[in-house]
């Protein structure tokens, strides 16, 4: 999800400590077939669920040189994730050539998918539903995810959006197929540049027809516009083609953003940026993700 700019809502504070009511049924009224190892179970399932769904985030921030993240964590992991946090703030904008964002971004990391949404129905409406957000407040930048069962999955998720967060710190117009064909492009860590093998999956049936205007429809899709799972794919298949080219590389990428944020139109600069139209890239941009396809382990299904 892309970072959105200048949200009305402004939370200044850290996040205020919640009282948790909860009613319990009485003992007397279970059936007799549930024992009291199995009551104490139901209790601890109860308080779980009610914590888990109230929307109100945590309250323990662990602070770093790039990001201050609130979480429920054990003060190990939680410097563990801040310090990756910031590590990847910085090694991105290292490869797009960019001075990492003077404010921190304020993580917040939900202990499940129903708190983040009753958090979003509060703080931006706009973006319920989503998996993970970024946007803007008056004066900071916010990153908010919920926690995956696969760790490995909630550091994917971290590193897209804080994607999000590095690029709206720098460029305020910014075409939808590379601000998340970048943050695909970054989320599955170092070494960046990586097959993405979700993506490749995705695109599994694209590959299969010689569609010339696919490059030429996602490149003219307009700011603000939501992806669909297949447009995500085309738009990391095309960053990673243009990333991987020595003609071009992450350093035509950041001066096309620069220019189609200083107000150029982006179609027409992307031929000026990387020497062709899109749709005249097809061939090659299909023969390239072919060749990570035949990489992949075993056939794309």
């Amino acid at each position: 999800m892309a970072c959105l700019p200048e949200h009305p809502t402004l939370n200044t504070s850290s996040p205020p400590n919640a009282r948790l009511h909860i009613v319990l049924p009485d003992r007397r009224n279970l059936p007799r077939s549930i024992g009291s190892k199995a009551f104490l179970i139901l209790l601890c399932a109860a308080a779980l669920h009610m914590a888990g769904c109230a929307g109100n985030p945590p309250v323990t921030a662990t602070a770093g040189s790039h990001v201050v993240l609130y979480a429920d964590l054990s003060p190990n992991r939680a410097l563990a994730m801040q310090q990756e946090a910031d590590r990847c703030v910085q090694e991105i904008a290292g490869c797009l050539n960019l001075e990492p964002p003077e404010q921190r971004a304020k993580v917040i990391l939900f202990g499940s998918r129903k708190a983040l949404t009753r958090y979003l129905e509060k703080e931006s409406p706009h973006q319920v539903g989503a998996a993970a957000a970024c946007f803007i407040t008056q004066n900071e930048y916010v990153v908010v995810l919920s926690r995956h069962w696969r760790w490995a999955e909630t550091m994917r998720t971290l590193r897209h959006e804080l994607t999000h967060y590095l690029l709206a710190a720098h460029f305020e117009k910014m075409p939808p197929w590379l601000n998340e064909g970048l943050a695909k492009f970054f989320e599955l860590g170092p070494p960046y540049g990586s097959a993405h093998p979700g993506c490749l999956r995705t695109l599994a049936n694209t590959l299969r027809r010689d569609n010339s205007d696919i490059l030429r429809r996602i490149v003219a899709l307009p700011e603000g516009v939501h992806l669909s799972k297949e447009q995500y794919a085309q738009a990391w298949a095309l960053v990673h083609f243009l990333a991987s080219d020595p003609r071009w590389g992450m350093g035509a990428l950041k001066q096309y953003l620069k220019a189609v944020d200083s107000g150029v139109d982006q179609v027409a600069q992307f031929e000026k940026s990387f020497g062709r139209r899109p749709e005249a890239a097809h061939s090659s941009w299909r023969r390239h993700l072919l060749k990570l396809q035949g990489q992949a382990e075993g056939p794309v299904p």
